[in-house]
């Protein structure tokens, strides 16, 4: 149970890092040819779209929360990772 607990903590960790990369990517450089960014796109895009067809785009004034939702998302299953470790 342990060793299942760690590799979820740590995969948690890891797309939450992938996740703000790519946030704070997308602040910074609009270069979407970028190797960094195409990673990151394709590792993140999955858990993100999903998200976005569940918020309505008017509630947010156009605002992404996706990222936002996930992340929130990603701690959860880190705590009770960790708790069951």
């Amino acid at each position: 149970m342990f060793v299942i607990a760690f590799v979820v903590a740590t995969l948690g960790y890891a797309v939450g890092t992938l996740l703000l990369i790519r946030v704070v990517y997308s602040m910074v450089s609009h270069n979407e040819e970028s190797p960094i960014y195409r990673f990151t796109y394709q590792v993140t895009e999955p858990l993100l779209a999903p998200i976005r067809k569940l918020v309505p785009s008017g509630v947010t004034a156009g605002l992404d929360l996706s990222p936002a939702i996930v992340g929130f998302g990603l701690i959860i299953v880190i705590a009770v990772a960790s708790r069951l470790s």
